[in-house]
């Protein structure tokens, strides 16, 4: 799941529920009976492990961005904290 998320970012951002729709109907998940908040706390985890940034607060996926980390990022910023 991690790596269908991550494969969605780019280097600029986008709004996270737009990751996580993407992944959640994409055709490796479409099927399975997997909530659409697993998506979400998965997104969520890949901010707290640095593997993408945030912007915005990430309780309001329609509000909030993620992106890859640039190679002069230093750490994640989340606002509002985990879900």
């Amino acid at each position: 799941m991690d790596a269908a998320l991550l494969e969605d970012c780019v280097l600029y951002g986008r709004k996270v529920a737009r990751v996580v729709g993407t992944t959640f109907m994409s055709t490796k998940f479409r099927d399975r009976d997997i909530p659409l908040s697993c998506f979400v706390q998965r997104v969520v985890e890949l901010v707290a492990r640095g593997k993408l940034v945030a912007e915005g607060n990430l309780n309001y996926m329609r509000y909030s961005e993620v992106r890859l980390p640039s190679a002069a990022a230093t750490k994640p910023s989340v606002e509002g904290g985990a879900a």
